[in-house]
């Protein structure tokens, strides 16, 4: 059913690259990580490409607009090769007299991108609800956003595997962002989904619920958020809870400080270890070299704590990141 289902949006798509203005654009994300300090990581420093995205979008007409992006990242695990993947492959359209609008096909979710464009340094770090599994940035379905005064929302209904597929099987999910922001530069955030995964020994409860609320100076920014969920990793019974926070601020031209740090908590209760507590924090600087180009050095500490007691050794990385947009 996937496949028919990219299959068809494909073929939108080309309908739309014939008859609209079409842009091809992208970004990578390159990256130099030193372990300072790793247990048996410890020493090791590699050059590596994080990301490698290519973007086909085309206009057609006042209402209709199409989207397609790949995804070209690293597979951790033994062979560690790059591989390429379809992030985004949506059509959308937006109604006569509405400020709404329809999108069907491999669609982006909501809050994931709400917090890369406010923090506005993805190329370095992704979302914590990204990088920790806690949501999809893309999945198979259908959503609608609007706005209204000082609101706007995106609600959604997506298979639940995300785009590049589940070792746990498929599902079902639907899911709303709603969003309050002020004339003074603050906003309020709330996320919420539910649905079920079917992890082929049985359906697993998928439901998360996340806050946010962020404020967004002229030359600085800070945000936090806090959530909670069950169902994850495909695993039943398994609750998550946790909270970030994060910011920058511009303090010369073209140069920003930026920093986050975050705790998760992670009860498997098939896994033998109770509790797992994850706490982390990130401090960099970022340099504009260019429109095109952009660096920063920055450093990760992260620490475990196990309610058992085993802990996985504690983690201290020096980054370099580069972005590039051609």
């Amino acid at each position: 059913m996937r496949k028919i289902l990219l299959m068809v949006i494909l073929a939108l798509g080309g309908l739309a690259l014939q008859a609209g203005e079409i842009d091809f654009s992208g970004i990578s994300f390159l990256r130099y990580r030193n372990f300072i300090e790793g247990g048996s990581q410890d020493g090791i420093d590699a050059f590596d490409v994080n990301r490698v995205y290519f973007n086909v979008k085309s206009k057609i007409g006042d209402r209709s607009r199409f989207r397609f992006t790949t995804d070209i990242n690293r597979v951790t695990g033994e062979n560690r090769y790059l591989r390429t993947r379809v992030k985004y492959a949506w059509f959308g359209y937006k109604p006569i007299g509405s400020e709404g609008e329809f999108k069907f096909g491999l669609i982006p979710t909501p809050f994931i991108g709400m917090e890369d464009g406010n923090w506005k340094h993805r190329f370095a770090y992704q979302s914590v609800s990204d990088q920790e599994g806690w949501l999809d940035s893309a999945d198979f379905g259908a959503s609608w956003s609007g706005k209204g005064g000082n609101f706007s929302y995106t609600a959604f209904v997506a298979n639940g595997e995300g785009y590049g597929g589940s070792p746990a099987g498929t599902g079902e999910v639907a899911g709303a962002l709603l969003t309050y922001k002020s004339e003074g530069g603050l906003s309020l955030s709330l996320y919420g989904q539910d649905g079920r995964e079917n992890s082929g020994g049985g359906d697993v409860q998928r439901g998360r619920l996340i806050g946010n609320l962020t404020y967004l100076g002229d030359n600085w920014m800070i945000a936090g958020s806090y959530g909670s969920g069950e169902g994850f990793g495909g695993v039943a019974n398994t609750d998550i809870d946790g909270w970030w926070l994060y910011g920058s601020v511009d303090y010369a031209t073209d140069w920003d400080l930026f920093w986050r740090v975050r705790q998760t908590s992670i009860d498997d209760p098939t896994a033998g270890t109770g509790e797992v507590e994850e706490t982390a924090w990130i401090l960099g600087v970022a340099h504009q070299m260019d429109r095109n180009l952009r660096l920063s050095l920055d450093l990760q500490s992260t620490s475990f704590d196990n309610a058992i007691g085993v802990d996985p050794a504690d983690q201290v990385v020096l980054f370099a990141h580069v972005e590039v947009k051609f």
